[in-house]
Formats: C-alpha cells, structure tokens, sequence
C-alpha cells in the first residue's frame, strides 16, 4: 500500500527536529495487586503484594524510561513535583487487580471532586505549545470536560497528540489546536465514528498484527506484525506503554506517514519488553 504524503506537522519540510518535548495529560491511577480474589470488595483481607503507577501516570513513567533526555513532563490539576507520592488516595484512583479481577475496580466509588478543577491546565499547556501531547484519558474527569476560558485556546501550534481514551470520554475541545492527532485504540474499543476526530488511528489488539489507519484518505490500512513467539507474563499496562512508545519515537522526528508507522514498530518493541513482566510494568527499551 501506498503512503500518501502530508504536511509535516510542526515545522518546515525538511528541518531537523530534535528533542521535542512530551506532556502526559489524564487521571492517574494507583495500580493494586492482590494474591486472591476477594468475596466481598467492602473488606480487604488479602495480602498487597504489588504497588504501580497506573493509568496516565503509568504512560508518563514509561516516556521518562523511553526517552534519552529528560524532557518529558506530567500535568494534572495539581502541580507536579518530582519526587511527589502519587500513591496517596488525595491524589489518584486506587484501582484493585486480583488474579480474577484483572481489569481492576475502584477501591472507592467516592468523588474525587479535585481532578474536576482543571482550569489551570490549559495554562500550563501553553507552555509546551512545540510538544508532543499524549492525553491519557481513564474516564476519571481530568479530561472528561474543557475549563471555560477568557483567552482563546487556539492561540498556539501544537505538532501532535495523541489519544489513550479507552471509554471515549475526552472532551474534544482538548483536541483543537493540534496539527495531528492520533488514536490508539485496543481490542474492541474502535469505533468508527470516535475515529473520525484524529487523522491516524493506531489499533492493537493483543497479538494481531498492529491496524495503522490513515482516516480521511482513501489509502488502505497498514499492518504491523507482531512477534508470535514472546513468552506472556502480564498484558496489564501495555497499552500505556505502546502509547508512550509512539510519542517518544515522534518527538524528535517529522510527523510523516513513514515515520508513523516507524512509531508503531518501536511501540511493538517496547511492549514486547513489557509483557514479560509482572503486574503494571515499564518498558527497559530505550530510544536508540
């Protein structure tokens, strides 16, 4: 199949890019892995026997690990500082994974009414405008709505972004200012209509070959394969880190259609890493 051409997002045909930025933007999640199931989710008496940084935080930790030079950035309603420990319950979801729960469920269905105030977030934003953006969506309110604003949010160029949104909860107003915007989507969480918001779609699904779609062309789809012989440990988090992967690999490159696909191949690489891994992991693979 052939690749259409495009413009290069961010910058001149041509030009050198090198060392773009990436901002993590979404909810953050607090992994708990349990050794046994649990009869009623009211009592807790099974062992801890693992703690990971989940959801958005769990892509933004994957890019720290991914990229060579440390410009990679976590934004939420609060400020972040390194060394900060997310793992406490004012500051993310607790997510609990048992051996038969593997897609976790809330510790609390309680209201976590502070990621709901995201007006200082657009501000922050503007000052990656030259960045690769990853919104890492997880249906907790971070990114579910758009904080009014009195300065026009289309007041800056921003190359790309790229959407983790399993349950299609992004309030598109996040979307805008972007060249290129790109989803990745996994298993049966594609739709035809949510897809039609971005210009790539970059679909995984377990150990099918990767779906690459350039929406609004008339090209055909491209298929990455994907190595059928990697022992699995764990899937969990490999999604955040495919992610990752796709915008650490296009932070220092073109945005082009071969340089996509380039991405995803890498993606495929670092998740390979991780699958071989127990729990939510991070990749070892880094950026050549």
């Amino acid at each position: 199949m052939g690749l259409n051409r495009m413009r290069p997002a961010g910058s001149l045909a041509g030009e050198k890019i090198t060392n773009r930025e990436v901002v993590v933007l979404g909810d953050p999640i607090h992994d708990i892995f349990l050794d046994g199931s649990i009869e009623d989710p009211a009592i807790f008496t099974t062992q801890v026997i693992a703690s990971r940084s989940g959801g958005a935080l769990n892509v933004f930790e994957n890019v720290k690990v991914l990229m060579s030079h440390n410009k990679s950035h976590f934004l939420s309603p609060y400020e972040w500082h390194q060394g900060l420990d997310w793992w406490n319950p004012h500051w993310t979801y607790s997510l609990i994974r048992t051996p038969i729960h593997t897609r976790g469920f809330l510790l609390s269905t309680k209201e976590h009414s502070s990621f709901y105030k995201n007006e200082d977030l657009v501000r922050r934003l503007r000052l990656y405008h030259d960045s690769v953006v990853i919104f890492a969506d997880y249906d907790k309110g971070t990114l579910t709505s758009f904080p009014k604003q009195d300065d026009p949010w289309l007041n800056a160029n921003y190359p790309l972004c790229i959407v983790d949104s399993r349950y299609r909860s992004l309030d598109l107003r996040w979307l805008e200012p972007f060249d290129i915007k790109i989803w990745h989507c996994t298993g049966d969480e594609f739709d035809k209509d949510w897809a039609l918001n971005f210009d790539w779609v970059l679909h995984t699904d377990g150990p099918n070959h990767v779906r690459v779609s350039h929406i609004h062309t008339f090209c055909s789809d491209t298929f990455i394969p994907v190595p059928q012989d990697t022992p699995i440990v764990d899937t969990i988090g490999a999604g955040d880190t495919f992610t990752a992967a796709v915008a650490a690999s296009l932070s220092d490159k073109e945005i082009t259609p071969e340089n996509i696909l380039e991405a995803g191949k890498f993606a495929i690489t670092a998740c390979q890493d991780v699958i071989q891994k127990r729990y939510t992991a991070v990749t070892d693979v880094r950026l050549s």
